[in-house]
């Protein structure tokens, strides 16, 4: 074998001979066992993958490497199991400013003594330098301790004011203002300073607003760290003579430190990360928003709506048979004689070929550019036919198509069009190319990124909301798509036309099929089934496919995609799926109706659509959040958000740190801590490339570079740099010299409020800013307020509870009619409550006289009603102040009386109509312990109408029920009787109950009322029956 591993082959070229006898010397001074068995120094049963890329990490060359893969190969020959080594491509790079080829003696010599230099300086006394020496500390501080490594970014650093500093999260933060490529404050950067470079902002204020003339003539920030370095002595030889060469030399030993992704974002390089907004970072950390109209109005869409057009009568036809796929191929295109038959042939070819950049087209896609494009060139064009029109005044033709354009994104559609267009008249009639960049602005103007997430913690407050909320009570199996639709938007990052028109046959679950499992229980009948908890400890792999089919196509070819579900998901949602997989099986199994994961039979579509899911989800998220603009997409931003922070705080060993910016939030916490299953799954080696991550990313996105996703999706880099780089202690100087730099004595007593998690250093300085004066002035500005319940009034607490029963009841009816078993351990009512309260619903809906709801799924033989029906009319926002008031009476001395007229309600209650029938004699009390809790409630007299239907004495009748409810001038009107042959003595009260705010409208003064008392007395006596 060892003269076949190692001789070279009959037509081998005279040098691999050489190449052979080296790799067989370093194969055998390796200390590698693969080395050693291929030179038959061992003997091996395994071969393990590892050792083989150990190897292959102790040759230098691609050359040696490939020729391991040659040798290997021929060993594969005599024992198959052996693992070939991987082929090695030589791939020579251009310097850039992140390259180990600039680590020359000269470099690292000045690199290493401008550091010194500013160390020593930092030490000096500040008021011993000059105002420029001491800006000139404080841009080398930001650079050096503070990731601020471009021009750009110092030049925002010079109009900061310390008092514009931001205190949302546990450390101090600005935002800054920068361009990208010419478009000024495009990123509105979020920056974490660290304490050297804080405590130097906060000394050197007035220094900055009286040279800020100074910093922006030419070479002024230069001169100002040259005159800085002096005063740390440096080697006149090592000054810099640029602000790059600052950069560059700083570079040079971060970039040791530090990952080179770190370094790319501090150093804005190659590619531009967006923060989160903002307004969204306030409403993630629990801060109540400032409000900026101007600044929504900028970047929202939707506030721009397209100017009115003429659109011609054959457009609107044309883009509607685009939709439908209703447009036949053209082979030969004939010279047209119109705009209409030059744009129907156009869309043809766009819509069975292929774009200007080579990709298919969706139809909805062709048919917005054949309509952009077309109504502009029939409002604009004089001519009778565009092959009239010269290329000089097609162009001229085109920039007056996207001037008249109101916004940016709609600029930026319209050109796309357009370059389509254009592709069209080039390839067909040879009209010279244009430029996209510079005639039609593709690529000029940067994308607004709608950069707003969700934390896990709010994340949970909407799965809950979906299933306690009013979704639930309208359909629970709803409910349970809802939460799936927001699992695999928060989790996986899906688009919603990729989770709703997700397959059966998509969902890959370790399971069997029923015959298969039962032929496996008839042969091994001694042994026990696992139980759920033991399923899930065994982590059984669940796949989710993504792929286009008839009914949907993806967005790009990098969408179709396989995802972990196993390692993505947590235990709790991917019992979720399954139960819902489950329900679709079973569905299927007693009638065949629809392939979609996501189908209702019941309501009769193939799949759930948009405008019944959305909605409610979109909802819950506002309840939520408290951010009117949050929708589905966000869900895609922070998946890409938070899965990238997890993996890199786990790679780079700063998950516990994450407690400074997000310690307050304990779900979000426990959820970036639990990285075990994580780092099994994805980053296997702690060797492994931190650009890993991003790549990670981008696979689970569906995005076909890694630059998309840092671009528009990833907004946790300022996160990753202020804990891996800014609030590092290892790069800290010693306290004490940060607080001689700002002045303020150091803190000697213990902490009052330690945090834990935290090392003692990150601590200690936190308490050093804070006794600096314009900080201390910002901390104390921080306002704080709870998340954002469910109910967004003041009160609503009561009502919060109804709801949580209203969820349970539907839950269980709906388990109850479709003999499905249902997750009930969301609920946090004890069991014996649950069992009174389902006790109390079943005696209510059997009485057979109440309005209730009916359940999601029912037959006419068996049907389950529990929940009272909630007002159709003013919704339950006009109850929200009885259910208050009432809750606090059933909880008062006064619980046994009111208790009483709760029952006696639902005794006396009709169908159709809440008027309560009190008769004489009997009824007395009962109807002034009603009166009793009304006025309790806080309903005037004006609003209870009191009606009799004697019609043979009704003066003495009236009389009498003055008397006996004690209102001598009680106004009592009159209405027909129901049975005239009795003795109509009884009184009717009618209460209704207004709605809350300005007074109601017409239609809102006609609501029915009834409904809304009902409910409410109904769902309290649900709750406090048998507590009362």
């Amino acid at each position: 074998m060892l003269s076949v591993v190692w001789s070279p082959d009959k037509h081998d070229p005279e040098w691999k001979s050489g190449y052979l006898i080296t790799l067989r010397e370093r194969c055998q001074n390796s200390g590698n066992s693969i080395g050693e068995w291929l030179c038959g120094q061992r003997s091996l049963r395994t071969f393990p993958i590892k050792e083989m890329q150990n190897l292959e990490n102790q040759l230098e060359s691609s050359t040696l490497r490939n020729t391991l893969l040659d040798v290997t190969r021929r060993a594969q020959r005599f024992n198959p199991s052996l693992p070939l080594a991987r082929i090695a491509i030589e791939t020579p790079r251009r310097p850039n400013p992140i390259n180990p080829d600039l680590y020359n003696p000269e470099n690292l010599s000045a690199s290493q003594d401008l550091v010194d230099s500013m160390r020593r300086a930092i030490r000096r006394d500040l008021d011993e330098l000059t105002p420029h020496a001491r800006i000139g500390l404080l841009l080398l501080s930001a650079a050096y301790y503070g990731a601020v490594m471009d021009i750009p970014q110092l030049n925002a650093l010079t109009q900061l004011d310390p008092g514009q500093v931001i205190w949302i999260s546990g450390i101090p933060e600005f935002r800054l203002q920068l361009s990208i490529r010419g478009q000024p404050e495009a990123e509105n950067r979020q920056w974490f300073p660290d304490p050297i470079t804080l405590s130097l902002l906060s000394r050197c204020a007035a220094d900055l607003a009286e040279s800020r003339s100074y910093l922006d003539r030419k070479g002024g920030k230069l001169r100002c760290i040259q005159a800085a370095l002096a005063k740390g002595e440096i080697c006149p030889d090592n000054q810099p003579a640029s602000l790059e060469r600052v950069f560059e030399l700083l570079r040079i030993e971060r970039q040791t430190q530090l990952s080179q992704l770190s370094i790319n974002y501090a150093a804005r390089s190659n590619f531009v990360s967006h923060s989160v907004l903002s307004d969204s970072w306030q409403h993630l950390n629990r801060n109540a928003p400032v409000p900026s109209s101007e600044e929504k109005q900028k970047r929202k869409k939707h506030r721009f709506r397209r100017p009115r057009q003429n659109v011609p009568e054959w457009l609107t036809v044309l883009c509607r048979k685009v939709r439908k796929r209703q447009i036949s191929p053209v082979e030969n295109i004939p010279p047209p004689q119109t705009l209409e038959a030059l744009i129907n042939g156009w869309a043809a070819l766009l819509l069975h070929g292929r774009s200007f950049y080579g990709n298919m087209l969706q139809p909805k896609t062709v048919a917005n550019y054949v309509r952009d494009v077309g109504v502009g060139l029939d409002n604009l064009l004089c001519a009778d036919s565009i092959l009239e029109v010269s290329p000089d005044a097609l162009e001229e033709l085109y920039e007056l198509m996207l001037e008249a354009q109101p916004t940016s994104s709609m600029r930026r559609n319209l050109a796309k069009g357009l370059l389509e267009f254009h592709g069209h008249l080039q390839k067909t009639f040879a009209y010279p190319p244009i430029s996209p960049y510079s005639t039609l602005g593709i690529g000029k103007t940067p994308q607004f990124v709608d950069a707003q997430i969700l934390n896990e913690d709010q994340y949970r407050l909407v799965l809950r909301d979906l299933a306690t909320g009013p979704l639930s009570q309208r359909s629970p199996r709803l409910a349970i798509v809802a939460q799936a639709m927001m699992i695999f938007g928060f989790r996986l990052g899906l688009r919603r036309n990729e989770a709703l028109k997700l397959l059966r046959r998509d969902l890959q679950l370790p399971s069997l099929p029923d015959a298969r499992a039962a032929a496996v229980r008839r042969r091994h009948q001694n042994l026990k089934r696992l139980s759920p908890e033991r399923f899930t400890v065994l982590e059984r792999p669940i796949n989710l496919l993504i792929r286009p089919h008839a009914q949907r196509a993806l967005k790009t070819r990098n969408s179709t995609r396989m995802l972990q579900l196993h390692v993505l998901l947590e235990p709790d949602e991917l019992q979720l799926i399954e139960r819902l997989a489950q329900l679709r099986d079973d569905e299927e199994l007693k009638s065949p109706y629809s392939e979609f994961l996501f189908c209702i039979p019941e309501f009769q579509t193939r799949w759930v659509s948009e405008s019944t899911l959305m909605p409610a989800i979109h909802d819950a998220l506002r309840r939520v959040t408290g951010c009117s603009d949050m929708h589905y997409h966000h869900l895609r931003h922070s998946a890409a958000t938070w899965l990238t922070f997890k993996l890199a705080a786990s790679a780079f060993g700063i998950s516990q740190e994450a407690g400074l910016l997000f310690g307050e939030h304990p779900q979000t916490m426990k959820w970036l801590l639990d990285t075990e299953r994580f780092n099994r799954a994805f980053l296997h080696s702690p060797e492994s490339a931190t650009r890993r991550v991003i790549h990670i990313t981008s696979a689970v996105l569906g995005h076909a570079s890694p630059k998309t996703s840092l671009l528009y999706y990833i907004h946790c880099m300022p996160w990753l740099s202020a804990l891996c780089w800014q609030w590092n202690p290892e790069f800290w100087p010693p306290g004490h010299v940060i607080a001689k730099i700002a002045q303020v004595s150091l803190p000697n007593k213990p902490d009052d409020l330690p945090a834990p998690g935290l090392p003692a250093e990150i601590r200690h300085m936190r308490r050093i800013i804070g006794r600096m004066r314009v900080y201390r002035r910002s901390n104390q500005g921080k306002i704080k307020r709870p998340l954002i319940s469910h109910q967004t009034s003041e009160g609503g607490w009561a009502l919060t509870r109804m709801n949580e029963i209203s969820s349970m009841l539907s839950y269980e009816a709906y388990a109850e009619a479709s003999g499905q078993s249902v997750n009930m351990d969301w609920v946090e009512f004890t069991e014996a409550d649950r069992s009174a309260m389902l006790e109390r619903a079943r005696y209510i809906s059997h009485l057979g006289k109440h309005r209730l709801q009916s359940p999601a799924i029912s037959d006419s033989d068996h049907r389950i009603e529990l929940v009272p029906r909630p007002p159709k009319h003013g919704g339950l926002a006009g109850v929200v102040a009885y259910a208050d008031q009432l809750y606090r009476l059933l909880s008062s001395r006064h619980k046994a009386k009111a208790g009483r007229v709760l029952d006696d309600f639902v005794e006396r209650c009709w169908a159709s109509e809440t008027t309560l029938r009190f008769y004489p004699g009997r009824d007395d009390q009962s109807a002034r312990e009603y009166l009793w809790l009304l006025s309790e409630l806080g309903v005037p007299w004006a609003d209870i109408e009191f009606i009799i239907y004697d019609e043979r004495t009704p003066r003495q009748t009236k009389s009498r029920w003055r008397t006996v409810l004690g209102k001598p001038r009680l106004r009592i009107i009159e209405q027909v009787p129901e049975n005239r042959s009795s003795q109509n003595s009884h009184i009717g009260i009618r209460v209704m109950l207004r709605l809350p705010g300005a007074k109601p409208t017409a239609q809102e003064q006609n609501h029915h009322s009834g409904a809304a008392l009902r409910y409410l007395m109904l769902m309290a006596s649900i709750d406090w029956h048998f507590r009362a």
